[in-house]
């Protein structure tokens, strides 16, 4: 391994480091090439680094992990999915559908199928690129043939496991009205759902669920005494996620991965990795 290569991975370690969770399973970061630093598992000034992304391949799990368990794919009991099947391959409500019916809609992650909003067909140049074939397992595995032969062996994978159990470690989303709504005099719209991106299904009849979980962006407020804004840093309308794994993604340290491009990463990722605004993201 060349110093130059060698160097890149240093820095890409020590980013992972950086942007790495404080409770996570024990499991090496697919992003990290750990292999390339199996024979340097005992070198101290390594060492800090190696023990957070290469924990397994350098032996150096700790002796006891908090068990983390993957929430249940299930649809929400308050939404009627059934009458929205209809909807579950559009992409204007996919994020809608994918947080509220995804049991109905197929979008569990025991169920191998293309991501709908996907254009899997222009991809498929790809499907044999080591590069992106962590990212078209998780959104073209039906295109590009990476289905795993049995369903429930989806995640065996190392790249899906590590990035679907750091995904669950985060609170799950309570699944009921009664359990999410506030009792208090706070008027403020659901921070797991993108009220933003559904506003326009404020008065949808079909969709009852944006009005209760986005009563400030639907304007229904009313005489409640408190609005609560929104805590966010303002962006621009038009900067947003093109693809639902952006947080996972980050946590692993996506938006400062030299191997991918800033256009790459600006297009899959804008609004979780700040690259709002132009000159932002920097190229490697």
């Amino acid at each position: 391994m060349n110093r130059c290569h060698y160097s890149l991975l240093i820095v890409c370690l020590t980013l992972l480091t950086l942007s790495s969770s404080e409770t996570k399973p024990c499991l090496d970061d697919p992003t990290a090439k750990c292999s390339n630093f199996k024979d340097r598992c005992t070198d101290p000034n390594l060492l800090p680094l190696l023990q957070d992304a290469c924990p397994v391949t350098c032996n150096l799990c700790p002796t006891t992990l908090a068990p983390t368990t993957e929430k249940p794919c299930e649809d929400d009991k308050n939404t009627d999915c059934a009458s929205l099947k209809s909807d579950c391959n559009n992409p204007k409500y996919y994020s809608l559908l994918n947080e509220f019916c995804p049991f109905t809609c197929g979008f569990c992650k025991s169920q191998c199928m293309d991501d709908p909003r996907t254009d899997c067909t222009s991809m498929i140049s790809d499907c044999s690129n080591p590069i992106y074939i962590p990212l078209l397992k998780d959104y073209c595995p039906v295109t590009c043939n990476l289905c795993s032969v049995t369903l429930t062996t989806k995640t065996v994978h190392p790249t899906i496991v590590a990035r679907t159990t750091r995904a669950q470690t985060t609170a799950p989303r309570t699944t009921t009205i009664s359990q999410r709504t506030t009792t208090t005099a706070v008027c403020e719209d659901d921070k797991s759902t993108d009220c933003a991106g559904n506003k326009d299904l404020c008065d949808n009849p079909k969709y009852p669920m944006v009005k209760t979980y986005c009563p400030v962006t639907c304007n229904l407020c009313g005489e409640r005494t408190t609005v609560k804004a929104h805590t966010e840093n303002p962006t621009d309308s038009s900067c947003y996620d093109s693809t639902p794994k952006c947080k996972e993604w980050a946590a692993n340290g996506y938006c400062h991965q030299c191997i991918y491009t800033c256009e790459e990463r600006i297009s899959n990722c804008a609004k979780t990795c700040g690259f709002c605004q132009k000159g932002v993201c920097r190229e490697c």
